[in-house]
């Protein structure tokens, strides 16, 4: 659990809701709800393309039709992207997570979930002793995501490009 809520703390973080990145306007930022996505994949995208000002396509809508040449193998914490968008995963932190772990969520990242427009489940708050073993696994949480993000971008810089070349000589 405690991974789950590092997990939202950490991507919530890179939001401009967070991070003092509230001095940028609204026209620098687009928020899209997963849940919103995947229950109205056109529309939500449309709104998405018209606020970077794309044209919408409707293939668009239909992601894993390009994951397996976009979406690289080693990438697997996006495997799923290799199935269509469905419903199925809103929500199911209700059944994964136990309710010791809803609390520690809750206390951690409750304002945040709730400046998100989600409702908390209203769990009693944890343990002191929990709430202070929560950034113990957080920092080194965020070091090994920032470890992973450096090799990808390593091997994405060591891997061929695309289109074979010859250096010009003389």
């Amino acid at each position: 659990m405690r991974s789950s809520s590092t997990s939202y703390g950490t991507a919530g973080t890179a939001s401009p809701r967070c991070s003092g990145c509230s001095e940028l306007g609204p026209d620098s930022w687009y928020r899209l709800r997963f849940e919103e996505l995947v229950a109205d994949p056109a529309g939500q995208l449309r709104g998405v393309c018209g606020f970077l000002g794309e044209e919408y396509a409707p293939g668009m809508t239909e992601p894993h039709r390009v994951a397996g040449m976009a979406v690289p193998a080693r990438m697997t914490w996006h495997r799923r992207t290799h199935g269509a968008l469905d419903t199925s995963r809103a929500g199911t932190w209700t059944s994964r997570l136990t309710p010791d772990q809803i609390r520690l969520s809750e206390a951690v990242l409750g304002e945040r979930l709730t400046s998100y427009g989600y409702e908390l489940a209203g769990a009693v708050r944890p343990d002191p002793a929990e709430l202070l073993r929560y950034p113990r696994v957080e920092v080194p949480r965020r070091a090994a995501h920032a470890k992973r993000r450096a090799l990808d971008r390593l091997t994405r810089v060591r891997a061929p490009g695309p289109v074979a070349s010859r250096p010009a000589t003389g």
